[in-house]
């Protein structure tokens, strides 16, 4: 997969969720009603890392402000400069293994062209009896812990790397998410 013109897609005007716990500063997460967080040290913080050779930006975890998208139905104007393959985006769920439907929107030739594509994304958990990612995904993070609440608990866990084929002769404009809030999404990349 060639990565060469690869648009990582800033999501900060459309973060919802604290989801990031930085207990040395003493910045609580609570992604669910079970007030479940990731480790802000294994975390990226305001940078691009690559995973699988495909750039992706990470919003600031290290304040008490929203780091990530909770999936809620809302439109993400991803504005693509020109047609790409796929878009990439690292994911996770809580509370189990779930697959929704987002809606594409594209500019094909001046006219607005909306097709339906599946997003499954594993459990945050899916790790912890060597089991096997739920829908295609690849491991993008990994971590060995993750808080509940104050609580660390010590098993592997982690964030997904998944990918959507796109229509290739059109330009992706906007993607409507699902409205599930135990979907949630902390990068996105057109490749």
């Amino acid at each position: 997969m060639t990565t060469l013109n690869a648009h990582a897609i800033r999501l900060e005007p459309y973060l919802n969720s604290k989801g990031v716990s930085w207990p040395e500063l003493d910045i609580w997460g609570c992604m669910e009603h079970t007030q479940t967080s990731l480790p802000g040290i294994h975390l990226p913080n305001e940078e691009t890392i690559e995973c699988e050779r495909i750039p992706f930006f990470f919003p600031r975890t290290d304040t008490a402000g929203d780091d990530h998208i909770s999936c809620e139905g809302q439109t993400v104007r991803v504005n693509g400069s020109m047609p790409y393959r796929r878009l990439a985006l690292l994911g996770v769920s809580t509370w189990g293994d779930y697959e929704d439907e987002v809606t594409l929107a594209y500019d094909a030739g001046g006219r607005l062209v909306c097709k339906k594509a599946k997003l499954g994304l594993s459990d945050l958990c899916r790790l912890w009896d060597h089991r096997q990612l739920s829908y295609g995904e690849r491991i993008g993070l990994r971590f060995p812990f993750y808080w509940q609440g104050t609580r660390a608990v010590h098993f592997p866990v982690g964030i997904w790397l998944q990918t959507l084929e796109l229509d290739a002769s059109a330009t992706l404009r906007t993607m409507q998410l699902p409205d599930n809030p135990y979907m949630y999404i902390f990068a996105m990349t057109l490749v």
